[in-house]
């Protein structure tokens, strides 16, 4: 794991396309027949489906990216209204490309992974993008960054897959790292309306030899990604990397907990971290920040989290 804190600097990740979809065209090939129908993490998806998925979206990166192509044309002036198009856009693209054979779905996919690779790699990185990361809180995006999310599409929703199917193979620093950087960018949208007194810090680490460091810092009535560790820690929140890509999913919002015995961030006042527990950690797993913290001789809170359920699947 990198000491070096993350989220300051661009996520220059094209390349990286290309090589995750190599990844996915070898692991569609080695399936079985039974395996294209066991079920995913993905509600109401199985393989076959979140194949069918990645095949329409990269089609449709084509067609309304590179090719300029809009056969409808749908508003789009919230993230609500991003939502709804997503979602739409998404179950119409299942139900059509699911009916294909593996054969074919596979060799479709290689096709449209590798000129979708190509168009991804043509752009300038630091041109507009024509659609921003609404999960960010952003309507306009640089290039690098929907390139970025694009990335986090493409390797969560293989590795949907390759948990169904007990076919590990793309959780390495040079491909996973870049998706936490790149879902962690949604941290300072999904804290917008948590209130707390200057310089309040949050360090959120990924354990593991793909995660990293990311501290929040609340400044001018906005937080923002700090690139040096502050002297004072407010709280500290370790995620093994394993569960990282369930647990900070682009669209997935960390939520303040509003309880009366908890502060503004969602920590005790006082507690101790064995008797906080999140959906995807355990007490001895708060234990372990708490110890891991303190030999660092700061004072920081102790931690928990929430996760709101995504509102699309995409």
């Amino acid at each position: 794991m990198s000491t070096k804190l993350n989220g300051t600097e661009p996520i220059l990740c094209a390349p990286l396309i290309r090589l995750v979809d190599r990844h996915l065209i070898a692991l569609l090939a080695s399936l079985d027949t039974n395996e294209w129908d066991l079920p995913t993490i993905a509600p109401q998806w199985t393989v076959r489906d979140v194949a069918a998925h990645l095949l329409d979206t990269a089609l449709r990166k084509l067609s309304m990216g590179r090719d300029k192509c809009h056969v409808e044309s749908a508003p789009v002036r919230s993230h609500q209204d991003v939502i709804a198009l997503v979602n739409r856009l998404n179950r119409e693209g299942v139900t059509v490309y699911r009916r294909l054979s593996p054969s074919v779905l596979t060799e479709l996919m290689q096709l449209a992974c590798n000129q979708t690779a190509d168009y991804y790699e043509s752009l300038d990185p630091f041109d507009s993008a024509a659609l921003g990361v609404s999960w960010a809180g952003e309507m306009t995006s640089l290039v690098w960054f929907d390139n970025a999310r694009e990335l986090t599409e493409r390797w969560h929703h293989q590795q949907q897959i390759r948990l169904a199917v007990n076919r590990p193979g793309i959780m390495t620093a040079l491909l996973y790292h870049p998706v936490l950087d790149t879902f962690m960018r949604g941290l300072p949208h999904a804290y917008r309306d948590v209130a707390a007194p200057a310089n309040t810090a949050l360090l959120v680490e990924i354990s593991g030899d793909c995660g990293g460091q990311w501290c929040l810092v609340r400044s001018h009535h906005t937080w923002k990604f700090s690139s040096e560790l502050p002297a004072h820690i407010t709280a500290h929140i370790i995620i093994p990397q394993t569960i990282g890509w369930r647990s900070l999913r682009g669209r997935w919002i960390l939520s303040p907990i509003t309880n009366p015995g908890w502060n503004l961030l969602g920590w005790p006042r006082s507690a101790a971290c064995g008797s906080s527990q999140s959906r995807s950690g355990s007490s001895g797993f708060w234990r372990r920040s708490r110890r891991r913290h303190g030999s660092r001789g700061r004072n920081t809170a102790a931690a928990r989290f929430r996760i709101r359920p995504p509102d699309v699947r995409a």
